[in-house]
Parts: structure tokens; sequence; C-alpha cells
């Protein structure tokens, strides 16, 4: 949003409070993809052995999946960004996969390479450092995947999504305010001294300046 002294902290969990709900139903909507994707790779592969056929089946699945991958990484930022309906926010996330190809497929290898690098570290550690690998992978996978994936798709959510909706992006009110005081503040400034009121925005805006020299004359 481009803005400065934004409380990180009360953002987050204000906003995590605010989403809970959808951000449940993106989870399940998740890992059905990511469980079905599996089983499907795996049902197909096993059948390649009794007939190539199964082999495009599987190719169009591995797209497939890709695809709605692809599609929830632009899900749960865009919950949190604009007002949208849940069946809005799924429908232009598909859109997007192919709106931003090439974005798609540069966050797509970077989520699978962080995923493979902890999925083969946790595979191949024993001990005491398979407790270390499952606990970093826990605290810090998703952070890592997530931001890095937000970092490649951010600007191409922002730059698309007001085509689709019709919709802009939300706005703090309290950031809006502070705007609205600092033109108000210059235009009095510019005004004319003589004049104990000035129009701006609509609305007629009494000088402080001549107020306080009027109280000082009397």
């Amino acid at each position: 949003m481009k803005k400065k002294d934004v409380p990180v902290a009360k953002t987050f969990f204000g906003t995590v409070k605010e989403n809970f709900k959808a951000f449940l139903l993106h989870g399940v909507v998740t890992y059905a993809i990511i469980a079905c994707s599996i089983f499907a790779f795996m049902y197909y592969f096993s059948l390649l052995g009794s007939s190539l056929a199964y082999g495009s089946m599987l190719t169009v699945y591995v797209l497939f999946s890709l695809i709605l991958t692809s599609m929830m990484f632009y899900v749960p930022i865009m919950s949190v960004t604009y007002e949208l309906k849940i069946s809005d926010i799924y429908k232009n996330s598909f859109i997007l996969v192919f709106g931003n190809i090439l974005k798609n497929i540069l966050a797509m290898l970077f989520f699978i390479a962080v995923s493979l690098g902890f999925i083969l570290w946790i595979a191949a550690a024993e001990g005491a450092m398979l407790v270390i690998a499952i606990t970093v992978a826990v605290l810090f996978y998703p952070l890592i995947a997530t931001y890095g994936v937000n970092v490649i798709i951010a600007k191409g959510l922002q730059e698309n999504v007001g085509s689709f909706t019709g919709k802009d992006l939300l706005v703090d009110k309290e950031f809006e305010e502070k705007v609205e005081k600092i033109v108000e503040q210059q235009a009095v400034e510019r005004a004319d001294s003589s004049n104990d009121y000035v129009f701006v925005n609509g609305k007629m805006i009494k000088r402080e300046s001549n107020t306080t020299d009027s109280k000082t004359e009397k």
C-alpha cells in the first residue's frame, strides 16, 4: 500500500481475526487440491506400465494441479486486500493464472524449490537433526514460501485485479483523513488572508489565524 508507520503486529492479528473463516475455507480447498493431485499422480503413474494412454492423463492432471495451485497463490492475499465475495476471489484468481503466466511460473518454481528443500532435509535427517529439521520446517516453511510467492505475484495482482472487479484497493480511513487535513491546510495557507472562511472540497473552513486575531483584539 506504500504507507508509512503501519502497526505491523496490530494489522496482522486484526486481519487474521477478520478473515479467519475465509482462511479456514482457503486452507481446506488448498489441502484438497494437494491431496487429490498426489492421489491422481500416484494412480496414473502406477498405470503407465499397462498403457501409454495413461501418460496423457497424467500430464493433464499435472497441468491441472499446477493451475489450481497457482490460483491458490492469489486467494489469500486477495482476501485481505479487496472487498470481494468468495466466488469472485476464486474467479479472479483463476483468471490471473493465465493473466500473469511468467510470474506464476516463477512463483511456482520458487514454491517447488522451497518445498523440495525442506522435504529432502527432513528425509535425510536422523536423530536430533530430524527433530530440528521438522521444527524449522513447521516454523519457517510457511513464512518463506508465502513471503516469496507474494513478493513475486503482488505487483501483477495490484495491476490487474481492478480491471476484473471494478473496485479499487481498500485505503485506510485514518490515512485518508490525514491526507484530507493536509490538503485543507495547504488551501487555507494559499487563500486570501483577509477572508475568515475558505472554500475547500465542497465545504467552508474557518481560518484559525483570523479567529485567533479577532479574539486578541477584543
